[in-house]
């Protein structure tokens, strides 16, 4: 797809001026050397749309189609860098309940045992904590 840098629309009506591009989604589109993964897109996309699926520092998700076992030994002639990754197999989430009533949802809510898999994103990103009521609530 041809991008045009003019203001005016392209054949099916959109504007795609340089402009337009955010800096967030300009940063996000760019490979990062020093995340981990040296610069996989996969990588990204994996803890993106899996978050519960692989902990940080993974190494089922920092080197995906590749066998942790070869990758520890390639990895390990960096003695620094071993530690930094996960090599266990993630294990698999827990189950999703699905809460059909007014009464379940205001329970789980409200119950301290049942936390957001967003909870520390979220925290992450607000810049104070009286932005969220509680440490698993963020539905109320």
């Amino acid at each position: 797809m041809l991008i045009s840098y003019l203001d005016e629309p392209d054949a099916h009506g959109v504007l795609f001026p340089a402009f337009n591009l955010t800096s967030w989604g300009y940063e996000d589109c760019q490979y990062d050397t020093k995340d981990g993964s040296y610069g996989g897109m996969l990588t990204k996309l994996l803890f993106r749309i899996l978050p519960d699926h692989y902990p940080a520092g993974s190494a089922y998700a920092h080197f995906p189609f590749l066998d942790p076992v070869y990758m520890r030994e390639i990895v390990a002639k960096d003695a620094n860098l071993v530690g930094k990754y996960t090599w266990t197999r993630p294990p698999r989430p827990s189950a999703t309940a699905v809460i059909r009533t007014f009464n379940g949802v205001e329970q789980v809510l409200s119950d301290p045992h049942f936390t957001s898999a967003y909870n520390d994103r979220m925290l992450n990103i607000t810049t104070t904590p009286s932005m969220v009521r509680s440490d698993t609530d963020f539905c109320t």
